[in-house]
């Protein structure tokens, strides 16, 4: 154990005074010499108090540090972003970029068949490709699987001579 002499308790933070105890008290005959009125605050720095028993006190009482303390309780600090957390957030964040570029897909088939009214699979491919370009690359699955909705809700047809012809028509 280390043997401490408190002068003022300016020193001593609050987690600090939790492992000290007092040693002894000795007699004093008083404030000494450049007493000043300071006493610690729970974060360790001193604060001025009009107290002279305060004062009085941590001149007069000898503290040792405890090295045999233990905390009955421990704190753990669990971060938020746990593997298990991020996980699931970034399977919804993926989810949810997926149904925007699927928006964003139909809207560029829209746009491109608007403007040339009827086009072959590959060059539909292509055009999308073209003016999706600044956005993301889109997949040749993606494209088709889009372009399929856009037939069943009937803003598209597939030619009745050629398959691989598609017409606009809403």
């Amino acid at each position: 154990m280390r043997a401490l002499k408190n002068s003022g308790l300016n020193w001593m933070s609050s987690a600090a005074a939790a492992v000290m105890t007092p040693l002894r008290a000795p007699n004093s005959s008083g404030p000494g010499k450049g007493d000043e009125s300071l006493a610690t605050s729970g974060a360790g720095a001193a604060v001025r108090t009009d107290n002279p028993q305060l004062i009085e006190l941590s001149k007069r009482v000898e503290y040792a540090l405890n090295d045999e303390f233990s905390p009955r309780s421990v704190r753990l600090i669990v971060p938020s972003n746990s593997p298990r957390f991020i996980k699931r957030e970034a399977k919804s964040v993926k989810r949810q970029v997926e149904i925007d570029r699927s928006v964003q897909v139909d809207a560029a088939i829209v746009r491109v068949m608007k403007r040339s009214g009827s086009m072959t699979l590959s060059d539909l491919l292509v055009a999308t490709a073209s003016e999706l370009a600044a956005l993301f690359v889109p997949d040749a699955k993606l494209v088709k699987s889009r372009l399929e909705h856009l037939i069943e809700s009937e803003y598209l047809e597939r030619d009745a001579n050629d398959s691989a012809l598609f017409k606009y028509v809403a």
